[in-house]
């Protein structure tokens, strides 16, 4: 009678282990208790400016000095001369003012995905069949996406960071069901999406010769603080067939090229409804005769609604950063109506 053979345990196998230690993080943190005041309190620096309301009166602003047992001293951010001291059982929230870097970050990366993946998408398409139309133009397509894209994401990203460092928000610090592992870098709480129409004139400043046509434009655009707001746009301004008068008395018909713009565009205006006064810019790529980088600058007023839909009278100046071919229009205003809706 043959010996009775004894089975080895099953191995689990190497690459399971991270997997299986991410899970047991996973878990761990999912159920680790929120952390206390004292504990919150304790991961900011002492240069941060947080708001403190408690059950006992108004709302105190100012710079966290020191957590020392059950009162949390607070150096007053109107009278930098008082240390408050404020029980730690009183305190009810926590807010704290930071920059809005993080979010600009992300959506501008975002519009500079959907701009420069969308061009780069119709270039590498229009590449792809260039020589034959019967080629299939998915693979330029596709290939001209990821390449635009990570090109234009990591250039929205440092445009909108920058534009979001100019912005600070208040957001709950504590208590949150989770806080953050970093909470210097936690965005702001997520803003309104609105998209925005626009139409109107366009007249361009070519040297030699004017021209007044249709210019009409739609942006996506994010709420990365309670006055600013970022995101993608997409302007066409009509410069076709235009009668021009040279100095000798001559006329002739040009066919301007109509000319498409990509672009991160950024809004800072007043939070409130009713009437008020903004500013715009942004900068992006221009597609007409000539393909170029351009920018525009301008404001204009807008009315708000209760309901966050706005319209508003929009003015710009729309120029181009780098050189163009005289037929082409390089730079030019536009001024219209403009239709915003919250979404």
């Amino acid at each position: 009678m043959s010996p009775l053979r004894t089975c080895p345990p099953p191995r689990v196998p190497r690459t399971a282990v991270p997997v299986l230690l991410f899970l047991v993080a996973a878990v761990h943190a999912a159920g680790a208790e929120p952390r206390t005041r004292a504990e919150a309190l304790r991961a900011l620096d002492d240069s941060d400016l947080i708001e403190i309301h408690t059950d006992t009166g108004p709302a105190l602003r100012g710079f966290p000095a020191l957590v020392t047992g059950d009162t949390l001293l607070l150096d007053r951010q109107d009278q930098p001369e008082i240390r408050a001291a404020v029980p730690l059982a009183e305190i009810v929230r926590i807010r704290r003012y930071t920059s809005n870097t993080g979010e600009g970050a992300r959506v501008g990366a975002l519009s500079g995905l959907i701009l420069a993946g969308g061009y780069g998408a119709l270039m590498g398409a229009a590449f792809a069949t260039w020589d034959d139309p019967d080629r299939s133009w998915v693979p330029g397509a596709l290939a001209g996406f990821a390449v635009a894209g990570a090109v234009g994401a990591a250039g929205g990203s440092l445009l909108g960071s920058s534009i979001g460092a100019l912005s600070h928000s208040w957001i709950d610090y504590w208590p949150t069901e989770q806080m953050p592992l970093a909470p210097a870098t936690r965005p702001a709480p997520p803003g309104v999406t609105r998209l925005g129409l626009f139409g109107g004139a366009a007249r361009s400043l070519t040297p030699d010769y004017t021209v007044t046509r249709l210019s009409v434009r739609a942006s996506l655009r994010r709420d990365i603080s309670r006055t600013l707001s970022l995101g993608p746009e997409v302007g066409y301004d009509d410069f076709n067939g235009q009668s021009v008068r040279y100095d000798g008395g001559s006329e002739a018909v040009v066919s301007q090229s109509g000319l498409l713009r990509f672009a991160v565009t950024a809004v800072l205006r007043s939070p409130e409804p009713g009437r008020s006064p903004y500013l715009t810019t942004g900068a992006g790529w221009f597609l007409g005769t000539d393909s170029f980088l351009g920018a525009h600058v301008g404001g204009g007023l807008q009315w708000r609604g209760a309901r966050r839909h706005d319209v508003s009278l929009d003015v710009r100046y729309n120029f181009g950063l780098q050189g163009v071919s005289p037929g082409q229009v390089g730079s030019f205003w536009t001024a219209g109506l403009g239709l915003g809706f919250s979404l």
